[in-house]
């Protein structure tokens, strides 16, 4: 990433940044945007898979459009964000508080959603929900805000069971 372009962000002159970013072409993928608040930042249609939005604070970001893929926003502050028609196939967003966000028309294959909260988030008709991870620590919004299909109740899969021999129990 542009080392201005992150400057920017970084001292929080965010109406620069979406000025300079709507004209950028060059690659943003696997950015380290780290640890930063952006608060009303403008990434709308641009590729940021496998980028790094660890412990950040986004208010009424703009990812509209983008390539999210593998990205990790872990313990971020998310809330009014605009993920609509967003490629979140195997995002991570452990640990996170995505409250009042929009995933209208996005992605979620293999998103993991494990301890966030989703309060007021609508994902009513975002793709693939059924393809997401979650645990039984996910928070989810009111039911009129979830996909149809889509059932919220986390049901441990083989893979989460524990062995009985490797806890040290033995039956003889």
């Amino acid at each position: 990433m542009s080392e201005n372009l992150f400057n920017l962000l970084r001292n929080g002159e965010i109406e620069q940044f979406n000025s300079e970013i709507a004209d950028f072409k060059e690659d943003l993928t696997e950015s380290d945007f780290s640890g930063i608040e952006a608060d009303g930042a403008n990434f709308k249609e641009h590729d940021l898979s496998g980028s790094n939005f660890s412990e950040t604070s986004l208010s009424n970001v703009n990812f509209e459009g983008c390539d999210l893929s593998s990205a990790t926003f872990a313990r971020a502050d998310l809330s009014g964000v605009l993920f609509n028609g967003a490629i979140l196939n195997g995002t991570k967003f452990n640990n996170s508080t995505i409250c009042s966000c929009d995933f209208t028309d996005a992605d979620l294959s293999g998103a993991d959603f494990s301890e966030a909260d989703l309060s007021e988030s609508d994902l009513s008709l975002s793709l693939n929900m059924n393809q997401c991870t979650f645990d039984k620590y996910t928070v989810w919004p009111d039911s009129d805000k979830l996909p149809s299909d889509f059932e919220p109740d986390y049901q441990e899969d083989l893979a989460s069971l524990n062995d009985e021999e490797a806890e040290g129990h033995q039956d003889y």
